[in-house]
C-alpha cells in the first residue's frame, strides 16, 4: 500500500511494522498449530505409521511434492497474465505476491486475506482495473473447480445411489448444460452492460467495478482458464498420488471424479483456517469410504497434501513478507 509521507517518517513506524511481522508470524504458528496438533491428527498418523514407508510410497511422496511448485508457478503466471494489462509485472513478482497471498490466507476465513497479500505488490494496489482483474484471477479458478466438479458429481452418482438410464441421462444432460452456462458466463464476463447499470442504481460503487470488466479481452479470459485447467490437473495428480501412497487404490476415472467431487464440496462449503483439515478430512471420509476403510490414511493424504500445497508455500510467504519494507508495498 502507499503509505503517506507523514507516516514513512513516523519514527515509531519502524517499531509497528516490526510488530505487524511479529503478529503475523505468531498467527501463522498458531493456524498451524491448530491444524496439525490440536485435534491429535499428527500423534495418530505416527503411531499408526511406525514402520517405514515401502519404496513406492516414498516414491509417489516425492513426486507429489515435486508438483508443489509447479501448482504456484502455475497459479503465479494466470495470476501475472491478467494483470500486466493493468501494470506489467514479472513473474518472480507474480510468485511473491502470490506466496505471500498464502500467508495471509492461513490468517482468515475462507482464505480472502490472499487477495490482499498479491495486491500489495503492486504499484498501485488500490486501483480498480488491478482489484477487478485480481478478483477474476480468483473466479477463474472458482469456475474451473464448479465445471469438473459438476462433470465429476455426475460421474460418481451412480455409486452414491441407484439410479435408472433414464435418470443418468437426465444427470448428464443437466451436468453438460450446467457447465455450459458457466463457461459461457466467464468467457462472456467482459460483455456485461445490463448489469452493471441496474447495479448502479443501488450501489454506484460496485457498478464502477463492473464496468472495468470491459477491459478484459476473451483472449485473457481463455488463457487463464486454460492455466486454471492446468493448475486443477496438477493439484488432482498431487491427491492421487498421495491416496495411492498411503494404500487405497483407485482406477484413474474414480479418482478423478471423487477429488473433483472432493474440491467442489470445499469450495461451497464456508472454512476457518484453524478447522480446515478436519473439514477436508471428513469430507473425504464422507466420499472415499467405500474406497476404504482405513481412516487414517485417508486422514494422511489430506493432512500431507495441506503440508505440501499450503503450509510449506505459507511459511516461504512469510520469509518474502519479513524481508519487505511495508513502506514500500
Amino acid at each position: 500500500m502507499q503509505f503517506s509521507k507523514t507516516v514513512q517518517q513516523w519514527r515509531y513506524w519502524p517499531k509497528v511494522e516490526f510488530s505487524i511481522k511479529v503478529a503475523i508470524l505468531l498467527a501463522l504458528i498458531w493456524s498451524i498449530y491448530q491444524q496439525l496438533f490440536a485435534n491429535n491428527s499428527v500423534e495418530e498418523i505416527a503411531h499408526f505409521y511406525q514402520s517405514p514407508l515401502s519404496t513406492k510410497s516414498i516414491v509417489l511422496l516425492v513426486a507429489a511434492m515435486v508438483l508443489m511448485p509447479i501448482n504456484w508457478l502455475l497459479e503465479a503466471l494466470k495470476w501475472q497474465t491478467l494483470v500486466k494489462a493493468a501494470e506489467p509485472l514479472q513473474l518472480k513478482q507474480a510468485l511473491k505476491a502470490v506466496l505471500s497471498g498464502v500467508t495471509l490466507s492461513l490468517l482468515t476465513p475462507n482464505r480472502i486475506g490472499e487477495y490482499g497479500g498479491r495486491i500489495a505488490f503492486l504499484s498501485n494496489p488500490t486501483g480498480i482495473n488491478q482489484l477487478v482483474r485480481t478478483f477474476l484471477c480468483g473466479l477463474a479458478q472458482l469456475t474451473i473447480t464448479f465445471l469438473f466438479g459438476i462433470i465429476g458429481l455426475a460421474m460418481v452418482s451412480p455409486l452414491l445411489s441407484e439410479f435408472s438410464p433414464a435418470q443418468l441421462n437426465i444427470i448428464w444432460l443437466a451436468a453438460i448444460a450446467g457447465c455450459m452456462l458457466i463457461l459461457l458466463a466467464f468467457v462472456y464476463v467482459n460483455k456485461l452492460k445490463t448489469l452493471p447499470r441496474l447495479l448502479g442504481k443501488f450501489s454506484p460503487k460496485l457498478s464502477n467495478y463492473l464496468l472495468h470488466l470491459k477491459h478484459i479481452n476473451r483472449h485473457e479470459l481463455l488463457t487463464v482458464l486454460g492455466l486454471g485447467s492446468l493448475r486443477y490437473l496438477v493439484y488432482s495428480c498431487q491427491y492421487a498420488l498421495l491416496l495411492q501412497a498411503f494404500g487405497i487404490e483407485l482406477n484413474y476415472a474414480d479418482t478423478w471424479a471423487m477429488v473433483s467431487v472432493l474440491f467442489l464440496l470445499q469450495t461451497l462449503i464456508p472454512s476457518i483456517a484453524a478447522f480446515e483439515i478436519a473439514i477436508r478430512g471428513n469430507l473425504a471420509l464422507f466420499l472415499l469410504s467405500s474406497y476404504s476403510a482405513n481412516t487414517l490414511s485417508l486422514m494422511s493424504a489430506v493432512l500431507i497434501l495441506w503440508t505440501i500445497n499450503l503450509m510449506v508455500p505459507a511459511l516461504i510467504g512469510y520469509i518474502i513478507v519479513w524481508n519487505r519494507r511495508f513502506t514500500k508495498l
